[in-house]
């Protein structure tokens, strides 16, 4: 049994291998990816769902703290959107979809300045559900939780995305 798990984890390691596969956040000798993220700035993002967006990535870009001399400038715009949805005999929704995009664009920064055309840019959305209660302080905090539930999810895109990015440029 264990020499049928060994020779499929080989096969595996092999296949994977010879495909080219590298970690993403693994160095190498052509630069590394988790620096390449330390040395973005986010520039302010409006509103509080903007600030939240903005403490996760800066909490996922730079744990370390702001870069002094940042490669790169990430901006960044929302749009919230709701959408009710199960809807009872009565004509009440019981149940709604929160809905935030966020086209980012980055930015490289080169001599101290900021050039104006982006180097990457997409989109993210961060679609969370939520109970619309009886209680209307529930359903506030059930949509504020869907809220901080959406920006999360496209933090983590946002970076995953950005790192892609970053590693390629290294290739």
């Amino acid at each position: 049994m264990w020499f049928a798990r060994t020779g499929l984890s080989i096969a595996v390691l092999l296949l994977t291998a010879a495909c080219g596969f590298r970690p993403l956040y693994a160095p190498s000798a052509k630069g590394d990816v988790v620096k390449g993220l330390a040395s973005i700035q986010i520039a302010t993002i409006k509103d509080r769902v903007g600030q939240n967006l903005q403490n996760q990535l800066l909490d996922l870009l730079n744990p370390a703290g702001r870069p002094a001399r940042p490669d790169y400038v990430l901006r960044i715009k929302l749009t919230e959107s709701k959408e009710s949805f199960a809807v009872r005999k009565s004509a009440f929704a019981t149940r709604a979809n929160l809905r935030v995009n966020a086209k980012f664009r980055l930015n490289a920064v080169k001599k101290g300045v900021e050039d104006m055309d982006a180097v990457f840019t997409g989109k993210s959305t961060g679609i969370s559900s939520y109970n619309i209660l009886d209680s209307p302080f529930a359903t506030v905090m059930a949509e504020k939780n869907a809220r901080q539930l959406a920006v999360r999810g496209i933090a983590q895109d946002i970076k995953t995305r950005i790192a892609v990015f970053i590693a390629q440029r290294q290739k």
